[in-house]
């Protein structure tokens, strides 16, 4: 028979504050991490980067492995583009008139 699969547990929600510790390090190592080109030391330079954030999450009270804060990151980059989107597609609705909030 087929074995019984055990639910996953969750991990916490990522606070505003790991977000934002989260985003300054990135904002730190982005030529790193946004880089598209596949050159050999940046490849090896990315891993290393993502173990270091881990390291300092630890340092300052959260505990995330670096696939978590890699996940979470490029989920954070996905929602801003989203609303980048939402806005000038609102912005666009205006006909002319006042502007969508910010």
């Amino acid at each position: 028979m087929a074995s019984i699969k055990q639910k996953r547990v969750r991990g916490p929600n990522f606070s505003n504050d790991e977000k934002e510790l989260l985003v300054q390090y990135v904002n730190q190592h982005s030529s790193i991490i946004e880089s598209k080109t596949a050159e050999p030391n940046i490849l090896k330079k990315r891993p290393k980067l993502w173990q270091d954030l881990s390291e300092k999450f630890r340092r300052a009270g959260f505990n995330r492995s670096p696939t978590k804060l890699r996940d979470n990151y490029f989920r954070i980059k996905q929602a801003a583009k989203v609303n980048i989107i939402k806005f000038r597609k609102e912005k666009k609705k205006t006909g002319g008139g006042k502007g969508p909030k910010e």
